[in-house]
């Protein structure tokens, strides 16, 4: 018997979850799709073999819930669902700084599994972290497990506070990313090079540092090891990284990593 999924909003992170749980185990998932608009829930239904619903009632009886709707937009997604989704039913939810106890209250089910994942989950390169209260069924958090590991790596926390924490790395981290490769290839383009060699030279430097890191660094003495490895005094890399350090750049990322926990602090008590 397949395990029937309903599908709570179609943005980017729950299609990657569903495109990727459906490449992966298309015999083993039912996938029901809901959004208001019904457009972006039709697209992802054929693209899995599911069913749109027309409306939340479509969505009674199913043995998962994938919540992807805003955060904000949470308090009428409950209301809109209410008496549909069953005590027992196991909801995952991806809303950033929505607890558990909000959502187990909003929608009337006893077991959550929060979980942050991050858009690399698109090409099957996320990283998910994953919170579950003491006492949840095992073979819930085993489903979790599963439905996760279809797009990427899985990381379990212990703590519900610890999602605050983890957010503006594994969530928002794709965007500095983003950034700095974009910061190395316009100042290759303003240097001459044209903009497809610039893009493409950028992106191989951060993938072939990340393999690297991948293969050969295990703690962080072993990081500053391959950092150093690259850095000769009175080189090129030692003048770029103490240019770096002499206008505070780390404490500005510092700042702005605080500032982001902040926010996913806030998002909890909307």
């Amino acid at each position: 018997m397949k395990t029937k999924v309903g599908v709570i909003g179609c943005g980017n992170m729950n299609q990657a979850i569903v495109l990727g749980l459906y490449d992966k185990l298309p015999d083993s998932f039912e996938f029901i799709t809901y959004t208001p608009s019904k457009v972006k829930a039709q697209s992802l239904a054929e693209g899995v073999n599911g069913n749109c619903a027309s409306t939340p009632e479509d969505l009674s009886g199913c043995d998962v819930y994938l919540l992807g709707c805003k955060p904000q937009q949470f308090g009428e997604v409950a209301k809109d669902f209410s008496g549909t989704t069953s005590e027992d039913a196991l909801v995952v939810s991806i809303l950033a700084g929505t607890t558990v106890e909000t959502i187990k209250q909003g929608l009337g089910v006893s077991s959550v599994i929060r979980v942050m994942p991050n858009t690399p989950a698109l090409v099957g390169k996320g990283v998910s972290a994953l919170y579950c209260e003491k006492g949840l069924d095992p073979l819930n958090k085993d489903l979790a497990h599963l439905i996760l590991s279809s797009v990427g790596s899985v990381f379990e926390l212990e703590r519900e506070e610890l999602m605050d924490l983890i957010t503006p790395v594994s969530g928002s981290g794709p965007a500095l990313v983003f950034e700095w490769t974009n910061i190395l290839a316009s100042f290759l383009k303003s240097g001459g090079l044209d903009e497809k060699q610039s893009l493409d030279m950028a992106i191989d430097t951060i993938i072939g540092s990340a393999t690297l890191m991948k293969q050969n660094a295990t703690n962080l003495s072993e990081l500053e090891s391959l950092r150093d490895q690259v850095t000769s005094k009175g080189g090129v890399t030692a003048v770029l990284l103490d240019t770096i350090a002499e206008e505070g750049q780390k404490e500005l990322l510092q700042k702005a990593l605080s500032s982001a926990k902040a926010r996913s602090i806030e998002l909890s008590k909307i």
